[in-house]
């Protein structure tokens, strides 16, 4: 069986109240949530900090995402791995934009997250895991 590392609602909340803190101060622009996982976190911190929300499919494309002005940009993903997803995202916008990116939670080596959005039953686990 799988080790997984399950997250409640709770602890998603717990953990976009410490973003939304540290970048209060930021003057960030935009949200932007990352699909799948960083949708909903994303959407909490813009609330909290009263900001305008973005998000986007992950798709590299030649196309650069163009946001008028040279905004500062947070992007929100649920974990961070590899550190690919962080590569593809803020290579999608043009040159000049500022960008940050945080992960609710960073990835541990052989166990699974097991998000409060996903399904948790053990064949889920099986089949469509999220690597932490």
């Amino acid at each position: 069986m799988i080790k997984t590392t399950p997250y409640s609602w709770d602890d998603i909340f717990i953990r976009c109240q410490e973003i939304a803190a540290e970048y209060r101060e930021k003057k960030i622009d935009y949200i932007f949530g990352v699909t799948t996982g960083g949708i909903i976190p994303a959407f909490v911190i813009a609330s909290l900090m009263k900001k305008d929300y973005l998000y986007s499919n992950i798709r590299p494309s030649k196309e650069k995402t163009n946001i008028h002005g040279t905004p500062n940009i947070l992007i929100i993903d649920d974990i961070e791995d590899t550190g690919k997803t962080k590569k593809v995202i803020t290579g999608m916008f043009v040159k000049g934009c500022k960008i940050h990116f945080e992960a609710l939670f960073k990835a541990k080596k052989g166990n699974w997250a097991l998000f409060p959005w996903e399904n948790l039953s053990q064949d889920h686990v099986n089949t469509r895991q999220t690597k932490i």
